[in-house]
This record gives C-alpha cells, structure tokens and sequence, in this order.
C-alpha cells in the first residue's frame, strides 16, 4: 500500500497487491496495480463477521493456540 492511499472499511486487498489508489469499502482488490474485482454486501460481510466472534472464542484465536507451519 503506497502512502497516502485510503483502504475503505471492509475491504480486502490480496496477497502481493500493489495498491496505488484508494480502495472504496467492501471491495476485493487484487493484482498490480490493484483492480476491483468484486464488491461485498456490507450487511453480508458484517453478518459473517458476527457469526466467525460467535464460533470461536478469544482462546481459540489466540496465538498460543494456532499451529505454525
């Protein structure tokens, strides 16, 4: 992510992207330079959120508890 660029809340930028704009909420970003290519449903994202906090506890997320490859 260059400086001065604004990643909008809920996106997600993959792995090894090259991002040189601003990236608006909820878009998948990829490539370089980045592209969109695709944009979530905020009340969709929010919801799998929810649901993910609600299945694991803070335990099970914890960094004494995930396996290091």
């Amino acid at each position: 992510v260059l400086p001065g660029v604004t990643l909008g809340q809920g996106c997600i930028v993959g792995s090894k992207t090259v991002v040189a704009a601003d990236v608006p909420p909820y878009a998948i970003v990829v490539g370089d330079p980045a592209r969109v290519v695709r944009i979530l449903d905020p009340d969709d994202t929010e919801e799998a959120r929810r649901q993910a906090f609600e299945e694991y506890t803070r335990k099970d997320l914890s960094r004494d508890n995930i396996r290091r490859r």
